[in-house]
């Protein structure tokens, strides 16, 4: 096995959702904060030399109750 690959470099995104940015009360109290945060890690990803790979994670399946 060679080491001398480089190793992958993956930002991934589970489960951001809307509902749960959107301003308090439906949001969580941070949503600003959080939404803020986000958009800066993507912008710093969508910019690095060599960019990472993107890569989105939502859930398709039912609300929970």
């Amino acid at each position: 096995m060679s080491h001398d690959l480089p190793h992958p470099r993956i930002l991934l995104l589970i489960d951001v959702q809307a509902g749960m940015l959107a301003e308090p009360p439906v949001g969580i109290p941070s949503s600003h904060a959080t939404r803020t945060n986000i958009a800066r890690v993507l912008h710093s990803a969508r910019v690095a030399t060599p960019a990472p790979q993107i890569i989105h994670v939502r859930n398709t399946g039912a609300p929970s109750p």
